[in-house]
C-alpha cells in the first residue's frame, strides 16, 4: 500500500557543462530544454516534490576537452562544500561529453543517479563501472553498433576497410574502437583501419587510402564529416571505384552543421560527378522521429531563452534539446511511480533508481522513449541510399528501437548500370587484385588455347601456300603424281606431306 505520509520531497537536480556555444550539447542549447522540463515537473508533481536546479560550470573551460580535465574537481568541490544543503534526493541531469566519464566515476562512488541527454559512451553498458548512469540521448552508440553488425551480416561482407577522421566530432571517435570490436567478432572477418586528419589542411589526399582499399576490400566504412565524405567519393569516382562493385557506408548523427553536410550537392562544378558517385553510399542515421518536439510554441520558447540567457541565436533546434527535455520528463515519471509503490524506495540508492528505468518504454505526448537493459535509450535507426531522380537520400532499411533485426522498406540502388544488380560481393570472383588462382588458371588456359589456334592457323596457311607452289612446280614438270616434300616451317615444326595428305587438307 502506498505511503500516505509522503509529501513535499526535495529533489536536487545538478547540471554539469560548459557555457560556450561550440557544441550541440553545450548549456546555451540544451539548458532551456532542461529548464522548461523541470518547470513542467513542478506543475505535474509539485504537490509532492520540490525541485531545485543548479548549473555547475567554469568559464575557464571553454570546451568539452578542457572541461573534462577539471570537471572532477568542479563537481567534488560542490558536493563537499560546507555551504551545500543537500536535498532528499540528488540527481545529475546534464548533456554530457568527455566530462561524463569523470562525473560517472564520482556519481558511481556516491551511489547517485546520473542521467545524460547527449553522450552515452560504451562504458555505460558496463554496469559495474557505471552502476548509476542512465542516458536519454537520441544518439545511441549501442544501436549503431547493432546496425553495423546487421548490415555486414545481412550482406555477408567480411573484408572491411575503415577510415576514421581524427578531426571529426567525438561521437565518431567514441564509436571507432567499439566498431572494430564488432567487426572482429564476425566469423571470418578481416578489418583494416586507417586514420586521417582533415583538420590539418583544407584538402586531404585520400587517393592513397582508396588505392590500398581497392587491394583488400569492397566495403568501406567512413567515420567523419559530410564534407570529407564528398571529397572521398569524388576521388573514388576518379579512380573508377564507384558502381555496383563498391559500397561506402557513412553515418550522419543528425542534421547539423557541427557534423557536416552529408550531401553530394555543394553548388560547384563537381556536383554532377558527386551525385553519380553518391549512388554507392549507404547513409546510416536516425529516423525522423528524433526531431519530434512537444510543440512549436515550446521550440520558440527555447530559442527565446537561449538568446535571452546566453546571447546566442540559431535557426534549427538540434535533437539534443528534445532529448534533454525528454530525459527530465521520464525522470519525473519514475519519481511519480514511487508514490504508488508498495514500499517507499531508498532515494539514496542511485543504483536501485537506475534499475527502474531499464527495459521499458516511456510514453510522452509527442514521442516514445525506450531504455534498454543497460540503461541506454534506443532510437529507431534507418539506412538510406540516394534517389537519383530527386537527389535525396531515401530510407530503405529500418532497425526499430525494440528489435535488433532489419526491416526492408524499399529496394537499394547499388549504383550499377541495371536496377536489378545486387549488393557488392565481399570479394570479386577474381580476387581484389585479379590474381585469384582459378582466374590465373583460366587465363593461362586461354593463353595456351589461343597460342595453339594461332600456331595451327599459321601451319594451315603455310601448308596452303606450299601446296599451291608445289602444284605449279609439278604441273610444269608433269610430275604431280609423285611428290615427296619435306619442309621445315618456322624452324620448329617438321611436316611431311604426300598427295593423300594434301587431298585431306584441301
Amino acid at each position: 500500500m502506498a505511503n500516505s505520509s509522503f509529501v513535499l520531497f526535495t529533489v536536487e537536480i545538478i547540471t554539469v557543462g560548459h557555457i560556450f556555444p561550440n557544441a550541440p550539447g553545450a548549456i546555451p542549447f540544451i539548458g532551456p530544454g532542461l529548464d522548461t522540463a523541470i518547470e513542467e515537473l513542478g506543475r505535474l508533481y509539485g504537490r509532492n516534490f520540490n525541485f531545485t536546479h543548479k548549473y555547475l560550470f567554469d568559464s575557464r573551460y571553454p570546451n568539452a576537452y578542457e572541461l573534462a580535465t577539471g570537471s572532477d574537481v568542479l563537481v567534488a568541490s560542490w558536493y563537499y562544500s560546507p555551504l551545500r544543503r543537500p536535498g532528499n534526493l540528488t540527481v545529475f541531469i546534464f548533456g554530457g561529453s568527455l566530462e561524463s566519464y569523470p562525473t560517472n566515476r564520482l556519481a558511481g562512488g556516491w551511489n547517485t543517479l546520473m542521467m545524460t541527454s547527449v553522450t552515452n559512451g560504451q562504458i555505460l553498458r558496463n554496469r559495474e563501472l557505471s552502476p548509476t548512469w542512465i542516458t536519454g540521448s537520441c544518439v545511441s552508440l549501442g544501436a549503431y553498433l547493432r546496425l553495423y553488425d546487421n548490415l555486414l551480416q545481412t550482406f555477408k561482407w567480411r573484408s572491411i576497410y575503415v577510415i576514421a577522421d581524427a578531426a571529426a566530432n567525438p561521437v565518431y571517435l567514441d564509436l571507432h574502437p567499439s566498431l572494430l570490436g564488432v567487426i572482429s567478432r564476425i566469423e571470418g572477418s578481416q578489418c583494416t583501419s586507417r586514420w586521417i586528419n582533415s583538420g590539418r589542411s583544407v584538402v586531404t589526399d585520400l587517393k592513397p587510402y582508396l588505392l590500398e582499399f581497392q587491394t583488400m576490400s569492397r566495403v568501406l566504412i567512413f567515420l567523419g564529416r559530410g564534407e570529407t565524405l564528398r571529397q572521398l567519393m569524388l576521388e573514388a569516382f576518379n579512380q573508377s571505384m564507384t558502381g555496383s562493385e563498391y559500397v561506402f557506408i557513412a553515418m550522419e548523427v543528425f542534421e547539423s552543421p557541427l557534423y557536416g553536410r552529408f550531401t553530394w550537392k555543394a553548388g560547384d562544378s563537381d556536383d554532377n560527378m558527386a551525385r553519380e558517385a553518391f549512388r554507392s553510399v549507404l547513409l546510416l542515421g536516425p529516423d525522423r522521429s528524433i526531431y519530434d518536439a512537444p510543440s512549436t510554441g515550446l521550440v520558440h520558447d527555447w530559442k527565446r531563452r537561449t538568446l535571452r540567457d546566453y546571447n546566442v541565436s540559431y535557426d534549427e533546434v538540434n535533437p539534443y534539446v528534445m532529448s534533454s527535455y525528454s530525459s527530465v520528463l521520464i525522470f519525473g515519471q519514475i519519481l511519480n511511480e514511487t508514490l504508488t509503490a508498495e514500499e517507499l524506495p531508498d532515494f539514496r540508492d542511485g543504483k536501485a533508481l537506475a534499475q527502474r528505468f531499464m527495459n521499458r518504454s516511456f510514453r510522452l505526448d509527442y514521442t516514445e522513449v525506450y531504455i534498454d537493459e543497460a540503461g541506454e535509450r534506443r532510437p529507431d535507426l534507418v539506412v538510406r541510399d540516394l534517389d537519383l531522380e530527386s537527389g535525396r537520400f531515401v530510407k530503405k532499411l529500418l532497425q526499430e528501437k525494440k528489435h535488433s533485426h532489419l526491416i526492408t522498406l524499399g529496394d537499394i540502388d547499388w549504383g550499377g548500370d541495371s536496377a536489378d544488380e545486387g549488393p557488392p560481393q565481399n570479394e570479386p570472383p577474381c580476387g581484389y587484385r585479379g590474381h585469384a588462382r582459378d582466374c590465373q588458371r583460366s587465363n593461362h588456359q586461354t593463353a595456351i588455347v589461343t597460342g595453339v589456334l594461332v600456331t595451327l592457323c599459321g601451319v594451315v596457311g603455310a601448308v596452303t601456300a606450299i601446296y599451291a607452289a608445289v602444284r605449279r612446280s609439278n604441273k610444269a614438270a608433269d610430275m604431280w603424281w609423285k611428290l615427296q616434300l619435306v619442309e621445315e616451317i618456322t624452324g620448329t615444326v617438321s611436316v611431311t606431306f604426300t598427295p593423300k595428305t594434301l587431298k585431306r587438307i584441301v
